[in-house]
């Protein structure tokens, strides 16, 4: 299974308007829109962080490293990515007239965290910080930086962006391992494995074979064995019943 987790930073929308606060800005008043200024990615099974921005490779040479990418992971990992950075690529894909990358499955850890967990912040900074896992670089990330990087086109602060999303990119990843036995659904990892020694059991989240029967699991009409995994603690279910119709003609639905 190829696992990419990846990171955009986009630049801000430009426009007129005569308030600073709730103001409605009509599109008619944009005179640039936002637009992906860079990007960085890593395989799961790889140490290299990859990194393309429209400073150092040109804008159509940067969506062309991103949608390559999308294109032969099996699997896309991020931090508000469904919501966010995914849409946000595939919209800069149709604007220059390119077909989608071929499908893959996405796990959100944004979505994910809401989902399990009730941390006073879902902000992912805040997750890593609570956590003890590495931080993101917030040192001079902020609005300054944005634009220092699109109008100034200083080169210390392209560099410092790079860092930055490199290190979201890190982080993200760390946080994906770190709760994997959480995550729910996975995608299952026992259908890119063809064999296993002695027909072992695969862990649907890790791949691992160090999964064992742990307990019963039970549905509304039957009942399986319930597998739990070693390495990363996820459970599993059977996929066999334990409670053949025949056996159990009082059981009723």
């Amino acid at each position: 299974m190829r696992i990419l987790t990846f990171d955009i930073e986009t630049s801000p929308h430009l426009s007129f308007h005569w308030r600073r606060w709730q103001e409605n800005i009509p599109a008619a008043n944009t005179i640039e829109e936002s637009q992906v200024l860079c990007w960085a990615a890593k395989w799961a099974d790889e140490n290299k962080v990859m990194f393309m921005s429209e400073w150092n490779d040109g804008f159509e040479a940067m969506m062309q490293g991103i949608w390559d990418l999308l294109d032969e992971a099996d699997v896309v990992v991020g931090f508000n990515s469904q919501k966010f950075d995914v849409k946000r690529v595939n919209a800069e894909f149709l604007r220059m007239g390119w077909e989608a990358p071929s499908p893959f499955q996405q796990v959100d850890l944004f979505l994910q965290t809401k989902k399990h967990f009730a941390f006073s912040s879902n902000r992912l900074k805040d997750l890593l910080k609570e956590l003890g896992l590495s931080p993101k670089l917030e040192d001079n990330a902020n609005m300054a930086l944005w634009m220092d990087v699109v109008w100034g086109k200083k080169k210390g602060a392209q560099n410092r962006m790079a860092a930055y999303c490199k290190q979201d990119v890190r982080s993200t990843e760390e946080f994906y391992n770190y709760m994997l036995g959480w995550i729910s659904p996975h995608p299952n990892w026992g259908l890119f494995v063809n064999d296993t020694k002695h027909g072992d059991k695969v862990c649907p989240n890790c791949g691992s074979t160090h999964i064992k029967v742990h307990k019963r699991r039970y549905t509304r009409v039957n009942a399986y064995n319930q597998y739990k995994c070693s390495d990363c603690g996820t459970y599993a279910r059977g996929r066999k019943t334990l409670t053949p119709k025949k056996e159990m003609p009082h059981v009723l639905a």
